[in-house]
């Protein structure tokens, strides 16, 4: 029984995992969308804004530990499904919406990216 238990945990931690890989794919491609429908009129700085924005979501790291109590909260980035972390009491609040109570600064950052592009929806358009 013992043996089960310990392999329950740690296929969650790969499910989780894998939703945090999934998300940082899903916003790589939306920032690379954004970078390619810049025209040159508006210049090689915004360019590199979004790249600079590219770069720190590929630093960023989105997997929670396994002890953290934690709300799941989707989210559509280019009516693709995400999900960002939310502390699951504090989070309770804001009704796990906008940047206060997220699980941790990475998922902070992540969120203040996603708002700079106006990349978050709520619902699936």
């Amino acid at each position: 029984m013992k043996k089960i238990r310990q392999a329950e945990r740690n296929l969650a931690v790969v499910n989780e995992d894998e939703l945090a890989l999934e998300t940082t794919q899903i916003v790589y491609d939306a920032l690379i969308d954004i970078r390619k429908k810049l025209s040159r009129k508006i210049g090689k700085k915004a360019k590199k804004k979004v790249e600079a924005d590219i770069n720190c979501i590929g630093e960023l790291n989105l997997c929670v530990s396994q002890n953290a109590d934690f709300y799941r909260q989707k989210i559509y980035i280019s009516q693709n499904p995400v999900y960002l972390i939310y502390n699951r009491e504090k989070g309770k609040a804001n009704n796990y919406i906008g940047e206060k109570n997220l699980i941790n600064s990475e998922y902070k950052k992540l969120y203040e990216i996603l708002d700079k592009y106006n990349l978050i929806s709520y619902v699936d358009e």
